[in-house]
C-alpha cells in the first residue's frame, strides 16, 4: 500500500514493435533490479546515487493489443508493477497526398552477427564466453541512426534482448553489441535476430548459432 508505486513506462499506449521506457525513483542506490514485460525477463537495471534509473527495451513484434504487466524484482522478489496497454498500429494511409511522416528510406542491405557460432558457459549463469557484435550495413541514410535489433536468448522460454543503440563506423555500417554476461539463460542452437527502425521491420531473418 502506501503513496502509489515508484515505476512508470512510457509511452503508454505503445505499440507491438515500439520501445517502452521504464522510469523508477525512490530505490535502493545502486542496487540492481530485473526488470520484466509480461512474464518474461527483459533486462536488468541498477539505480544510481538518487535511488532512480531508466531502463528501455522493446515490445516483442507481435504483442496482441491489450494490457500488459511490467514488473520490477529484486533478488527474485517482486517489488513494484505497471500496467501499460498495446495497440495495433493505424492502418497505413495512402489517400493522402501530403504525409507530416518522415520518410523511411533507410535500407538495410545485409546484419551479420561475429564470432558464430559463439560459445556459452555449460554451467550457471549460462553466458556467453565472449561479446556478441552485430554488424548492421545500410544504405547510408541519416536516419538509420535509430535502428536497433531484437534476438532471441531463449526463444522456448520467451526470453529476447534489445540492443537500443548502434554505433555509426561510418559508410552506412552500424555496428552494436550484446555483452557476454548481459543474459545468464542462453539456450544452444539457432537463434534469429532482426533490425527495426521505430516498429518497422528493415531487415529479419538474422541469425546466429550459440553452442557448448
Amino acid at each position: 500500500g502506501g503513496g502509489g508505486v515508484p515505476l512508470s513506462a512510457s509511452p503508454n499506449p505503445v505499440l507491438a514493435g515500439q520501445q517502452v521506457t521504464v522510469t523508477g525513483t525512490g530505490w535502493r542506490a545502486n542496487k540492481d533490479y530485473t526488470v520484466w514485460f509480461n512474464g518474461a525477463e527483459v533486462g536488468e537495471v541498477i539505480a544510481d546515487d538518487n535511488g532512480t534509473f531508466t531502463f528501455v527495451f522493446t515490445v516483442p513484434p507481435g504483442t496482441a493489443d491489450g494490457s500488459y504487466l511490467i514488473e520490477l524484482y529484486r533478488n527474485n522478489r517482486l517489488v513494484a508493477d505497471t500496467t501499460i496497454s498495446v495497440g495495433a498500429p493505424p492502418p497505413p494511409t495512402s489517400t493522402s497526398s501530403t504525409t507530416t511522416t518522415i520518410p523511411t528510406t533507410c535500407v538495410v542491405t545485409g546484419a551479420t552477427a561475429s564470432p558464430n557460432p559463439v560459445k556459452r558457459k555449460t554451467s550457471n549463469p549460462k553466458v556467453l564466453l565472449s561479446d556478441l557484435t552485430i554488424k548492421v550495413t545500410t544504405n547510408g541514410y541519416s536516419g538509420c541512426s535509430s535502428m536497433y535489433v531484437y534476438y532471441a536468448v531463449a526463444p522456448n522460454q520467451n526470453v529476447y534482448g534489445t540492443i537500443t543503440s548502434l554505433a555509426n563506423l561510418g559508410g552506412g555500417v552500424y555496428q552494436g553489441v550484446i555483452p557476454a554476461t548481459k543474459h545468464t539463460d542462453w539456450t544452444t542452437g539457432q537463434k534469429t535476430f532482426s533490425v527495426f527502425l521505430g516498429g518497422q521491420v528493415l531487415w529479419s531473418g538474422g541469425s546466429f548459432t550459440v553452442t557448448n
